[in-house]
This record gives structure tokens, sequence and C-alpha cells, in this order.
């Protein structure tokens, strides 16, 4: 059995990543089938997330989708995302963050990221990541890209990020 490194985290602060935000379905949303294309090939990844030394980089990713209030990854509608992310992981190490939106308690949400982060996580080990290379965290509600209170802030705030900063 593999161990896994799952570790809560509260340091990221968005200005401080180069951010590469795609616009998409968002974290708990079913995509249309237009939204079913890939956001990202690996090698998109590789070069958004490829930095120079002491330079962290982010990519946002909204086409990984989980069914409302759960860590439940909605297929297909992510597999392309998340294979895409497989082919990532077989080239570089990186973090997959998971954020929520504000709906919620801060705790509920807390315990929602940490466990959707552990999913992809889970999902990418089962088919060969190295668990060695990639980290999860649950970033929670603390991190929101848009301010606001409606459907649109909730859908861009749920989100999953790829980042090469590390704790």
């Amino acid at each position: 059995m593999n161990r896994v490194a799952v570790v809560t985290c509260l340091l990221l602060s968005a200005p401080a990543l180069g951010d590469a935000t795609v616009p998409g379905a968002g974290g708990g949303a079913r995509p249309s089938a237009a939204a079913e294309s890939l956001e990202y090939t690996a090698e998109e990844l590789h070069a958004r997330l490829s930095a120079a030394p002491g330079e962290a980089r982010r990519v946002s990713l909204y086409r990984i989708t989980f069914r409302p209030g759960t860590a439940e990854l909605v297929f297909p509608a992510s597999e392309p995302t998340l294979r895409e992310i497989l082919r990532l992981a077989r080239r570089m190490g990186f973090m997959i963050i998971a954020h929520t939106d504000e709906r919620g308690s801060e705790k509920w949400n807390q315990r929602l990221s940490v466990a959707r982060a552990k999913a992809v996580l889970g999902w990418l080990i089962a088919r060969g990541a190295d668990p060695k290379q990639i980290f999860a965290f649950g970033a929670g509600e603390d991190h929101p890209l848009v301010a606001g209170h409606n459907a649109a802030a909730w859908a861009k705030n749920a989100r999953i990020d790829l980042s090469t900063a590390w704790p």
C-alpha cells in the first residue's frame, strides 16, 4: 500500500503565484458538452508550470468536477483533464490544491477540499503516478479568485489548482 502525503494547507496566496486561470464549469457543476474538451494538454501544463528556480507557478483547472457537496469525481466529464494530469505526473512533481466556494461552514469546506484533493491524488496514483512526486492540499474556501456571493463566483472559486510551490 502506498503512503500518500496529504496536508491541510492555508499557505497559498494567489498574488504570490504565477496564475494561468481558465474559465470553465465550476467545481461542483456538470459541464456542458462543449466543456468536455481539454483545458490543457500535458505539454501545455508542463510549460505553464515550468519556472525558473525559486519561482512558483500555478494553473487553475475547472474541468475536474465533483458531485455537489462530495469528493466523488464526475465521469466521464473529469477524465480527459485527469488523464492529462497523469501524463504530466510522469514528467514533473506538483501539488494538487483543492478549493471550495464559500457555501457551507469553513470547517466543512476545509474537510471537503482535503477530500477532493485526495480523490484526485488517489485517481492518479491508482493509474501509476509516483506518490513521492505529488502532494495533495485542501485550501478550503480561503483563497477565492473572484469576489461575490453568486453562482458565477462560486463556479470560479471551486477549483483544482496544480502548483509548483512546495511547503
